[in-house]
Order: structure tokens, then C-alpha cells, then sequence
């Protein structure tokens, strides 16, 4: 009997349970994901050998890296060929739109924002230099960042709008003419530019009107 058979059995039999926990993982809060790898993290990669312990690191900074510059880094959730979820170039715009899902007040499923999300983010190229917006795009996930090439920021707009001419143009174009719900919607989107990218969305935001600054600001404690 080959000795790695018990190892690749449990390796399939814990396939399923680890892609819902991948899921679910990947729905939480920033702060939340960082400190569950804080818990988890030295726990399994103490376990290891030295020697496979450097090669982890080694793995793990390289899918970083890769991940950072819009390349889609490994998935456990792509282990079969059998899937029921997104694919592995999706995964990384569902995390992303996952982020936004949990920053409004109704929840709604991820796979719902897509259209919602472009609109935003294709109002807001439309007020900052081409040069930072095409900074944004290189860091968006892959799938998002084709669809904004594909249909880019519309030409011609006031680059100087307020926040809340801004709002109100969202309002009209994908939340029925409901400001409130366009604000929510603009301030998930921008606060998650602001979580997922950092650096880049704070040059984005300099380039904006003060009071656009309440869209990209964290949310207050309730």
C-alpha cells in the first residue's frame, strides 16, 4: 500500500469543509481575516519541518507578491475539477465584492454588486487623472479591471463634482433615484478601494473635493 494513500484521503475527504471555510474567511471584515491568520498561522507553520517551513514562507511571500500585482495567486477552492462557486479568476473579485456586500445596511449576495460596483467606480475614473485611475485598475481584481476597460469612465464629466453631485449621479443610474441608498453604496465601494489598495486609493482621494473624504473614511463605530 502506498504510505502517502491515507494522506491524499484525508487530503480530498477535507476538500469540501475547506473551501467553506475559505469562503467564509474571505466574507470577513480586514481586521477580522488578519487576526484569525495571527491565530492560526503559527500554529501550522510551527508544525513543519525547518526546512518545509522556509519553503512556506518562500511560497507565501511569492503568492503575495503575485497577488499585489493583479495576478491570481493559489486557491484551495481550485483543488477540483468539480465546483460548485466561482472560479479561481473570480475568486478574487468575489472577495472584493464580498467586502462591499458587508459594509451596506441590507447585505445583499455578492454576485448582485457587480453592476452596482462598475458604476461607481466608473463615475470616480471619471474625476481623477487617467494615470491614477489606470494606477486603481492595475490593483483591482482581473475580472473587474476588464470590465473597466472594456466600458471606461465616461468623457467629458465635471472633474470637480461634489460628493454629493456624485452621490446624486449613482442615485440616478443604479439606485432609482434613492440618495440615501447611493450614499451607502458609494461610501462601501470607496471604503473598500481604501481597505484592499491603500496607497493608491488615498492619491485617488487627494484629487477629490474635501467632502468626498466621509466616502472613503473607515465607518464610524455604531
Amino acid at each position: 500500500m502506498d504510505p502517502s494513500e491515507p494522506v491524499n484521503e484525508a487530503w480530498e475527504a477535507g476538500l469540501e469543509t475547506a473551501d467553506e471555510v475559505a469562503d467564509d474567511f474571505l466574507e470577513l471584515p480586514l481586521g477580522a481575516q488578519l487576526g484569525v491568520l495571527r491565530t492560526v498561522v503559527p500554529r501550522a507553520v510551527g508544525a513543519l519541518e525547518p526546512e518545509a517551513r522556509e519553503g512556506f514562507w518562500r511560497r507565501l511571500r511569492d503568492e503575495v507578491d503575485r497577488y499585489a500585482v493583479g495576478e491570481e495567486p493559489y486557491d484551495i477552492r481550485d483543488q477540483k475539477p468539480a465546483r460548485t462557486h466561482w472560479g479561481r479568476r473570480d475568486t478574487a473579485l468575489r472577495s472584493f465584492l464580498s467586502a462591499i456586500a458587508a459594509k451596506l445596511p441590507r447585505k445583499p449576495p455578492p454576485v448582485e454588486l457587480l453592476d452596482d460596483a462598475v458604476a461607481v467606480l466608473r463615475q470616480l475614473g471619471a474625476r481623477i487623472t487617467e494615470d491614477e485611475f489606470d494606477n486603481l485598475l492595475s490593483q483591482l481584481p482581473r475580472n473587474l479591471k476588464d470590465i473597466l476597460e472594456e466600458e471606461p469612465p465616461p468623457a467629458g464629466l465635471p472633474r470637480r463634482l461634489d460628493a454629493a453631485g456624485f452621490v446624486a449621479r449613482i442615485a440616478d443610474e443604479v439606485c432609482g433615484g434613492d440618495r440615501d441608498a447611493a450614499f451607502h453604496l458609494c461610501a462601501a465601494v470607496c471604503r473598500t478601494l481604501t481597505e484592499r489598495l491603500g496607497n493608491a486609493a488615498i492619491k485617488a482621494r487627494r484629487q477629490l473635493p474635501i467632502d468626498y473624504l466621509p466616502l472613503f473614511a473607515p465607518e464610524p463605530p455604531r
